[in-house]
């Protein structure tokens, strides 16, 4: 049992903690453990079980996550979205270029796969007259 705050570069929390936890790489927190405070940290594996009261924050993460959700003028708010949308956009004309040719690509693939497999049935059909 621990009352107080925990600080350090990783965790594993499996026993009861009354404190803020806050730690600059993962944490994770076992299925025995018991915390009342909050969690600030790169990353929470929590697992099931575990009793947390207090709130998760992942301030260490190298991800702005505000960007996902910033608003402008040409997106509108109806309540749902498509992934396209929540996609940030490319940053280069090289990297679009890349995504079209890999996206044509792969619609080459699928339109080869789709002739092959009726080529096969094609086949198959032509040997069961036979």
């Amino acid at each position: 049992m621990i009352i107080g705050k925990i600080t350090g570069a990783s965790a594993v929390i499996a026993g009861a903690v009354n404190g803020d936890i806050d730690i600059q790489g993962p944490v994770i927190v076992d299925s025995s453990a018991v915390i009342v405070g909050n969690i600030k940290s790169k990353s929470v594996q929590i697992n099931n079980g575990a009793i947390i009261e207090g709130f998760c924050s992942q301030a260490y993460l190298d991800v702005d996550v505000k960007k996902y959700f910033a608003t402008d003028d040409s997106r509108v708010d109806t309540g749902d979205a498509k992934i396209e949308d929540l996609m940030p956009e490319p940053e280069s004309e090289d990297v679009k270029a890349a995504v079209s040719d890999k996206l044509s690509q792969e619609e080459d693939h699928q339109g080869n796969r789709n002739r092959n497999r009726n080529r096969n049935q094609n086949r198959s059909n032509q040997n069961k007259q036979n």
